[in-house]
């Protein structure tokens, strides 16, 4: 497991990013210059950044937004919980 969090990790499966035609931005690197304006966007996981980034993203103007995971993210708002 890559505990190098100033570089953020990237899974070993997409490092080869290179036939993508598209962009391909690391949330912990995102250049100011990069605009969702009107574009598809697909978030690869469902951690703690996706879930922060993906609202975001569709506040920022993207057309779509998907968030692609390997295995399900349960969330649940502990605050507003009855118990």
């Amino acid at each position: 497991m890559n505990k190098q969090y100033d570089g953020g990790y990237t899974p070993e499966g997409l490092r080869d990013t290179g036939k993508f035609a598209g962009d391909v931005v690391h949330p912990q690197a995102w250049p100011a210059h990069v605009s969702v304006v009107g574009k598809r966007v697909a978030v690869i996981g469902s951690g703690a950044t996706a879930v922060t980034l993906v609202p975001e993203l569709a506040k920022m103007g993207a057309k779509h937004v998907i968030c692609v995971q390997r295995s399900p993210t349960y969330l649940m708002d502990v605050w507003k919980f009855d118990w």
